[in-house]
């Protein structure tokens, strides 16, 4: 993963609210037309989310290949998976057309991820 200097937010802790905070504000960068702002944060020591508009990339912890995992997670319609590297992260492709769900997808993809 290339490090990149945060043109957003970084929170330090993870939970619904948080995520959902994450997400509407790389919403609003995109109503405003600054679809290269990134919103992250990292939690449980090296853990880390970013979000861009309409891309969320992950770290992935795992040694599998994560489309069987992400059967099992029961992603939003709009989520796709685009992209990852095994022990390092994974990018999805998604829509904002239902924060909420996106949110619960993460909070799944969370859970299913930790030690």
């Amino acid at each position: 993963m290339t490090q990149r200097t945060p043109r957003g937010s970084t929170l330090g802790c993870v939970d619904r609210s948080t995520i959902a905070q994450l997400l509407e504000e790389t919403r609003l960068a995109h109503l405003r037309g600054e679809d290269e702002h990134i919103a992250e944060t990292t939690y449980a020591g090296e853990r880390w989310i970013q979000i861009v508009p309409f891309v969320l990339n992950l770290d992935y912890p795992l040694n599998s290949n994560p489309k069987k995992l992400l059967k099992k997670l029961d992603p939003p319609p709009s989520v796709a998976l685009a992209s990852f590297k095994r022990k390092t992260f994974v990018t999805f492709a998604y829509d904002d057309s239902d924060t909420a769900e996106l949110t619960e997808f993460i909070i799944r993809y969370i859970d299913a991820t930790s030690g």
